[in-house]
């Protein structure tokens, strides 16, 4: 059963700079982690002016908490000291129909 991780996150200083913050230094560990295949994927997408959801994908939750233990403390670290940036997370299984 693979796992999705939704993040939402809200910048009051405008998409545009926290950009500029992800592609230099959130990118290259979401990238890192998808060559090691603890990501199978992810996309980033913009959704208002200041507002932008990132969804992730895993094989099983193993690897979803190994991703989360990563990513994490960079997020801790860069996101919210330089953007003001503040996120919410809605996570489960993916479950098969039909």
């Amino acid at each position: 059963m693979s796992y999705t991780r939704v993040f939402i996150l809200e910048n009051p200083k405008g998409f545009a700079r926290a950009m500029k913050i992800f592609e230099a230094d959130t990118k290259p560990v979401l990238d890192k982690l998808t060559k090691e295949k603890t990501i199978d994927r992810w996309s980033l997408t913009q959704i208002g002016d200041n507002t932008a959801m990132i969804v992730f994908e895993f094989t099983n939750k193993s690897k979803m908490n190994k991703a989360l233990k990563t990513t994490s403390a960079h997020r801790d670290e860069v996101a919210a000291e330089e953007t003001g940036m503040q996120w919410w997370a809605y996570h489960g299984p993916v479950k098969a129909s039909g």
